[in-house]
């Protein structure tokens, strides 16, 4: 069998995967080949979380000892399958023509691309104004132990479980975790954005020694950043069970509330996901509990002008 060029049949569409043996991973010997294996693997339940997304791709095509680059624009020549939708490209004018996930096949053809990072947006392209989730990025400062991730990551859950918001935790395979809030498609970009700065300043001011919403590091200090501009137009976040184009392949990772003591934010990696997967059904199955902005946007101005910061 000729190992570098294959034509796989994936989910009754038949892809063309090439350079199978190009080492994408130096240190770990990791190929784009077994990269294309773990989202062959991850499918199933990978793309009911983003399906119908805008995507963003992280590329690689000389591993990530190389410089890789992001890409909005969907490649050029595309199979017919593959989805495809126009938006706005925001501030500077005119749109761009995004990939859209429809299925495992288009994983797979991402995957031969060397798009090791598969980025999405909270919102549905079909629906770009309204959006599906709220994201928001517990973003250590360099070099901090994990464990301060951990904590500002239960701060969030605990907070959200306050106001009678249902969350949920992954990894982001890097530095921290990320909280997912599922929505129920009725509240604007623009609701989405005023409610996931509202809890994030309500965070800071409870916790001011140990959270901030200050991007700038120098003005950061030892905090952990609440980063809640995902929530922002045309912004992404790293989606669900992509791999991250750090040495080991991290995998951004679903887990249960409960697993968040014991993780690491590079906790799971190709290699290890796999055998977490074989081992025991997948975090975040299930359709989730979905939220109404306007009802926690209630809640969070109550909850605000407790603190003094409605």
């Amino acid at each position: 069998m000729n190992t570098t060029t294959q034509v796989r049949r994936i989910a009754e569409r038949d892809v063309t995967v090439t350079n199978l043996d190009k080492v994408l991973f130096p240190s770990a010997g990791i190929t784009k080949g077994q990269l294309i294996e773990h989202y062959v693997r991850v499918a199933e339940v990978m793309v009911p979380l983003i399906a119908g997304r805008a995507m963003t791709l992280r590329r690689y095509p000389d591993g990530i000892a190389e410089d890789g680059w992001f890409q909005k624009h969907a490649p050029s020549h595309l199979p017919s399958w593959v989805d495809r939708a126009t938006l706005e490209r925001g501030k500077d004018g005119g749109t761009i023509e995004h990939i859209v996930v429809n299925g495992p096949a288009t994983l797979v053809y991402l995957a031969n691309l060397a798009a090791i990072e598969l980025h999405v947006s909270p919102a549905p392209a079909a629906t770009p104004d309204r959006p599906a989730e709220l994201i928001f990025d517990l973003d250590p400062p360099p070099g901090a132990p994990p464990a301060i991730a951990r904590r500002a990551t239960r701060r969030c859950l605990a907070l959200l479980q306050e106001l009678q918001i249902p969350s949920r935790v992954k990894t982001s395979g890097s530095a921290g975790f990320h909280v997912h809030v599922s929505l129920d498609g009725r509240g604007t970009q623009d609701l989405a954005r005023q409610v996931a700065r509202g809890i994030a300043i309500l965070l800071t001011r409870r916790y001011p020694d140990e959270l901030t919403v200050e991007h700038r590091r120098a003005q950061r200090g030892e905090r952990v950043l609440v980063d809640w501009m995902r929530n922002s137009p045309h912004q992404t976040y790293v989606a669900p069970y992509s791999v991250r184009a750090l040495e080991g392949a991290p995998v951004a990772t679903p887990m249960d509330e409960d697993e968040l003591s014991g993780t690491d934010p590079q906790r799971w990696t190709i290699a290890s996901l796999a055998r977490r997967l074989a081992q025991r059904p997948p975090s975040w199955s299930g359709d989730p509990e979905r939220v109404d902005l306007h009802t926690a946007g209630n809640a969070l101005t109550q909850a605000l002008e407790e603190v003094g910061a409605a």
